[in-house]
């Protein structure tokens, strides 16, 4: 357990070492030292004896190997380090159950981005970790507990209600992840995954909702990780199987699209094609590979009745020099409900034709010639009308409308 002292002072800590997972190692080496100045800003340098290491890489596309102190910008810590940071679900559990700050907006700015990282699990997501010593790696793994027993603790601190003793280091440990909805790392069987455990106002739409984008994605033949949808008591549980993950226990750095676009500095607005799509294929072993699989990822969403994600929202994974496109995760078909979905494929709705147009007018942007784009979308369009009834059925949602 982490004490009570301990906890407020690493609230106020000024300093981190950066350990990393270099690729298909085992165990995690120092690499650099993080420190906030009284201004507020961020100072990074790699460790000399890092730099020495045959097999080094550069934390992220921001932090090419070098040698001495550098400047990071912006008051609040951005780029690759930042990706390493519970996001914002994870900084309320941690307020709520370090500081005893329940409600959602409490204390916000009473812990700095260098704590976040220092009190946060070392499973996160990615392979970087917060450490307080350059020399000694501290394990910071959440003992095990039920999915129930998470579900219902992830529920107490969205409705800023205190948690039992046996429940706080175990959910602070397993939120060291991104996103905004209750979520937790879980072991599954072995397996390590990423439960979700939808919002209380809305515990059961939007995780079928999820469940069937990610399962007519993946009859479409698009890469997701494997998931499965469980029920609860009440409640559902959306398990995603973790990505980053090796079977030797190796890890995979990633990096964030709104990294990649900052720097690059293009548009924060700009969606997943060209700046974009041009930095991260070309950054990878296979762009024209890359540049076909983001547009059949554009077309689907289009298809879906769905805006084509956001660069910042992509995740890439880091290899030291390359970026590739990890498996797509939060799908979501709009207007999902247990009484119907409307909409939900484009294939359900008046303005079919105007999104087929859309999307061949997309290919391109994304390099894809249109014979071969026309191709693509025709077997997306086939598979998402053969395959949303009985994905529906599934995820017991039932359909108003049958496809056209």
């Amino acid at each position: 357990m982490v004490t009570t002292t301990r906890i407020h002072a690493l609230s106020k800590a000024s300093s981190a070492f950066i350990w990393v997972w270099l690729p298909s190692e085992t165990q995690p080496v120092p690499a650099g030292r993080l420190h906030r100045g009284t201004d507020g800003r961020h100072d990074f340098g790699y460790m000399s004896d890092y730099l020495e290491r045959s097999n080094a890489i550069a934390l992220g596309p921001d932090l090419p190997l070098a040698r001495g102190m550098r400047s990071l910008s912006g008051t609040s810590l951005t780029g690759s380090l930042r990706d390493a940071l519970p996001g914002a679900w994870g900084r309320r559990v941690t307020r709520a159950l370090q500081l005893g700050q329940h409600d959602a907006d409490a204390g916000a700015d009473e812990i700095g981005d260098i704590a976040y990282g220092l009190l946060a699990g070392t499973d996160g997501i990615g392979a970087l970790s917060f450490q307080a010593s350059a020399t000694s790696f501290e394990t910071r793994i959440a003992p095990g507990a039920e999915l129930e027993a998470l579900a219902d603790a992830a529920r107490r601190i969205e409705q800023g209600l205190p948690l039992p003793g046996d429940l706080a280091e175990p959910l602070v440990h397993a939120v060291a992840i991104g996103g905004t909805s209750p979520k937790a790392l879980v072991n599954i069987g072995g397996r390590s995954c990423i439960a979700k455990f939808g919002k209380s106002r809305d515990p059961h739409d939007a995780l079928r909702a999820e469940y069937m984008g990610l399962r007519l994605a993946q009859l479409c033949h698009i890469d997701v990780p494997r998931f499965e949808l469980r029920c609860l008591g009440d409640r559902l549980v959306l398990l995603v199987e973790r990505f980053d993950r090796g079977e030797n226990g190796a890890r995979r750095a990633m990096v964030s699209g709104q990294t990649l676009l900052d720097h690059i500095k293009a548009p924060s607005c700009e969606v997943c094609h060209g700046n974009a799509l041009d930095a991260a294929a070309e950054r990878s072993r296979d762009p024209d590979a890359i540049r076909r699989e983001l547009f059949r990822r554009a077309a689907f969403d289009s298809l879906l009745g769905r805006d084509p994600a956001p660069a910042p929202n992509h995740a890439l994974f880091w290899t030291g020099q390359a970026a590739g496109l990890v498996p797509v995760l939060g799908l979501k078909l709009p207007n999902c409900s247990p009484h119907g979905v409307h909409g939900a494929t484009g294939l359900c709705v008046s303005d079919r034709a105007a999104r087929v147009t859309q999307v061949l007018d997309m290919a391109p942007d994304f390099g894809v010639d249109p014979a071969a784009a026309a191709v693509m979308l025709d077997g997306l369009v086939e598979g998402i009308r053969q395959h949303h009834a009985a994905v529906a059925s599934e995820a017991e949602v039932s359909r108003t409308r049958p496809a056209a």
